[in-house]
């Protein structure tokens, strides 16, 4: 089932020049860090942090997590306790890495499971050192060993981090959502989507991310309306084309989680200066 939209704000500056990005995440309240996907290669790295990951709807304690790995596509979200350590998040655009960028590296990722990583098992800091290092050479060196990394836990079928059973739900929610959410939508719409009742899709999707389908597709709708303002579209248009009905909710909805308007982030693009989810 393709994907589409995704939570990309993280990776929206990935380039030939900047293939390797870095986020460095504190937490001081508990912080929901909602349903979403990467077209990068993502890493963890996870420092005394308290919560839980989901992960294509399995749950994992970050309690021992040092790192985690998710190639391209996984879908994951986070709630972490405030006050608890910190995530250094790391994306990697290997489209930017023309001896990485080949067919059999994107098919072996295509099929690898994610990994969660005890400290002992985490890679080392010479490699992550590698993979954030100027030098072209050195850093694909870097990629390359983690990608190693991935493929052989992957294909290991007694590893603990890859025995859970891959449940297609929530990617085939996401991609009916991405396709409608600028319409109006209803729980019974999503869950006669995927053919269960309206009781058993709300449990089902609040179990496998961790949030209600109406907190995802908010979230989903505010990250298409910071598209559509960075094309110059006024609030009105960005609301309606977002899927939301109202100017004014979608204002507050924005404000609630950019903490700035709508029309102020506009006027801030000019500074360069951009809200991140």
């Amino acid at each position: 089932m393709p994907l589409k939209q995704g939570l990309k704000r993280e990776e929206r500056n990935l380039s030939p020049r900047t293939p390797v990005l870095i986020h460095k995440r504190e937490f001081q309240k508990d912080c929901l860090v909602g349903l979403h996907y990467h077209s990068s290669l993502e890493i963890n790295l996870c420092r005394n942090t308290t919560g839980t990951v989901y992960i294509d709807g399995s749950q994992w304690s970050l309690q021992e997590a040092a790192c985690i790995i998710l190639p391209p596509g996984k879908i994951h979200s986070y709630k972490i306790i405030r006050n608890t350590g910190q995530i250094d998040v790391i994306h990697i655009g290997l489209e930017f890495f023309p001896m990485l960028n080949n067919s059999y590296i994107r098919e072996v990722l295509n099929s690898a499971s994610f990994l969660i990583l005890r400290e002992d098992e985490s890679p080392g800091t010479e490699v992550i050192h590698d993979i954030l290092s100027d030098d072209e050479m050195i850093r694909a060196a870097g990629v390359l060993t983690l990608i190693q990394k991935l493929i052989f836990r992957t294909s290991d079928a007694g590893a603990a981090e890859t025995e859970y059973k891959t449940d297609h739900f929530l990617r085939k929610i996401i991609s009916w959502s991405e396709d409608n959410y600028s319409r109006p939508l209803t729980l019974s719409e999503a869950a006669e989507a995927v053919n269960l009742s309206l009781y058993h899709f709300s449990r089902k999707f609040r179990s496998h991310s961790g949030f209600s389908y109406m907190e995802y597709l908010n979230q989903l709708r505010l990250e298409n309306s910071l598209r559509l303002l960075e094309a110059g579209l006024p609030v009105s248009e960005t609301a309606e084309k977002s899927g939301f009905s109202d100017s004014s909710y979608f204002i507050r909805k924005f404000k609630n989680s950019y903490k700035v308007t709508p029309l102020q982030y506009q006027k801030s693009l000019l500074k360069e200066t951009r809200p991140v989810p």
